[in-house]
Order: structure tokens, then C-alpha cells, then sequence
């Protein structure tokens, strides 16, 4: 089910896609995971986005792989309000496949703000598939 969503997701961004059976679309993508969990320093009325500029980048040549879509978090400025400390909230970004020749990457958001998402040394995989826990 979830990559019928991500091809969709896909699609949408990307209106002359061209239907794939699902084995072969998923290794066409990255995909990141994220799981959000709001923090003590906040009370109540926290919130989330991300930029439609967010990127990976390779920790060694520079390269960057585009922000293709997400799943369940709005682009920057809409926010998605958290009610609680405690409060969860899982996400997907979606980017080009990472080249078989990056051996890590980085996901950085860039936005006017200092409250951006920086993950940092994601060791790249043959799945394409990763899950990270964000503070």
C-alpha cells in the first residue's frame, strides 16, 4: 500500500509518469522515513513543514538529489500544529534514487528559519529505504 501511495505521490509531481508494475517503481526512489516527536522545550502550539527545497547531498563530491514529494507533512509555509509534548508524527520524503557510488549523504532543509531538518551521515543502503527519528 505504501508505495501504491509514493507512486501516486510520484505521479502527481510528475503528470507524464508513466505507469510501472510497484517492484520496479520502488527502486526508482529514496525514500526517508521520518518519525517527529515534539519536544519538552515546547508547551503546546508547535508545528511542522518542509521546504520543497529540501535536498540529499553527498558528504564527499557535493552533488545533491531534488526534493521529489512527500507523504503526510505540508510544504513550507502551511504547517501541520502539534497539540502536545509527546506529540508524534511520522512523514516520508522522496528524492531520486542515491548513485551506487555515494557511500553517505546528508538531507538538508533550507528555509529563513534556524529551526531547519538536517540529517547528517546516512550511510546509503541498497533498499533505498531509511528511517530516522527527528528532534
Amino acid at each position: 500500500m505504501e508505495d501504491t501511495c509514493i507512486k501516486k505521490l510520484y505521479e502527481i509531481n510528475n503528470p507524464d509518469f508513466e505507469t510501472v508494475d510497484a517492484d520496479q517503481f520502488t527502486h526508482l526512489l529514496t525514500r526517508i522515513h521520518c518519525l517527529y516527536r515534539t519536544s519538552d522545550r515546547y508547551t503546546s502550539n508547535w508545528w511542522i513543514n518542509i521546504a520543497k527545497t529540501t535536498f540529499l547531498i553527498n558528504s564527499t563530491t557535493g552533488d545533491r538529489l531534488e526534493l521529489l514529494g512527500v507523504k503526510n507533512i505540508p510544504y513550507f509555509p502551511a504547517r501541520h500544529f502539534l497539540k502536545n509534548y509527546g506529540d508524534t508524527v511520522n512523514f516520508t520524503l522522496v528524492f531520486p534514487p542515491v548513485p551506487k557510488n555515494w557511500a553517505s549523504f546528508h538531507c538538508v532543509e533550507i528555509i529563513k528559519s534556524n529551526n531547519c531538518l538536517s540529517i547528517h551521515n546516512i550511510n546509503r543502503n541498497d533498499s533505498g529505504v531509511y528511517f530516522k527519528k527527528i528532534q
